[in-house]
């Protein structure tokens, strides 16, 4: 509710996960704010992902697949697992380190395997 309109109506966890609203992302995106150092940021060499975990895909073993199916070295720089409703839903920033082909591959992977995933640097 935003200005005494309903700007968005839906259970708790459908509003976290999937918020459709403007002024719902951004209470959501603030409830869930992973901020990282600029250091990160600055290493290009490094590809830095957010991935979105959401529902019972939550709670495979994407990571460990991701490290052996593709021989990537992968960090976790960040993270956070909330259980809404008793749902997890979280989301991990990682960076991910091999040849390019690997990080490519690696990268789709996790396309398939979760809810989402952001490039945060190019």
């Amino acid at each position: 509710m935003t200005q005494g309109e309903v700007v968005e109506l839906d259970d708790v966890y459908n509003i976290f996960t999937n918020p459709q609203h403007d002024f719902t992302k951004s209470l959501v995106n603030h409830t869930i704010n992973l901020d990282l150092p600029s250091r990160f940021l600055l290493a290009r060499k490094k590809r830095i992902l957010k991935i979105v975990y959401s529902g019972e895909r939550a709670e495979e073993s994407v990571i460990s697949d991701t490290i052996k199916s593709f021989n990537v070295q992968l960090n976790i720089i960040h993270g956070k697992i909330e259980y809404i409703s008793n749902k997890p839903f979280g989301i991990l920033i990682i960076q991910l380190e091999g040849k390019p082909d690997n990080i490519a591959n690696a990268e789709k992977y996790l396309k398939l395997r979760t809810f989402e995933v952001e490039v945060i640097n190019d």
